[in-house]
């Protein structure tokens, strides 16, 4: 009989942001982040993804302002996912089983204009408020640490 592969895993924040809920998240005791798409880019509406932090800088080579770092740690380095999760070993499965623990989770919807400037202001706040909670934490190896792989 097969036994079912399940990570610890607990929602240590969770905020709304713009058309997207963002989560920082505990498995296993390391600490991770992962962003429920909208949609509106071409991605799958609902389908969760790792991310690393917002844009808050612009410059003529810089992502646009607010803009979602799709990086994660992977076999001790950074790694883009592109929102193409099955090129790494494990990671799809492992989202799925994210999907599952925080599917009822809801973050509080706040409606406010996304002009650049609110934007900015936002995505400052919320990558202080990860800053904080992120502050001497270990971060999960979506490789190294997954159980999947």
């Amino acid at each position: 009989m097969n036994k079912k592969i399940e990570h610890e895993i607990d929602i240590l924040y969770s905020t709304h942001y713009f058309e997207r809920d963002l989560f920082v998240l505990n498995i296993d005791g390391k600490t991770t982040m992962v962003y429920r798409s909208s949609g509106l880019n071409g991605g799958r509406k609902g389908r969760i993804l790792p991310f690393m932090y917002l844009n808050t800088h612009t410059s003529f080579s810089s992502p646009s302002m607010g803009y979602i770092f799709k990086e994660f740690l992977f076999d001790k380095k950074y790694q883009s996912h592109k929102k193409q999760p099955n090129r790494f070993p494990g990671l799809e499965k492992l989202l799925v089983e994210i999907e599952e623990k925080i599917s009822f989770e809801q973050p509080i919807i706040e409606d406010i204009e996304p002009t650049n400037k609110n934007i900015e202001k936002i995505a400052i706040n919320v990558n202080s408020d990860l800053k904080k909670i992120l502050e001497n934490k270990t971060f999960f190896d979506f490789k190294n640490d997954n159980k999947y792989v």
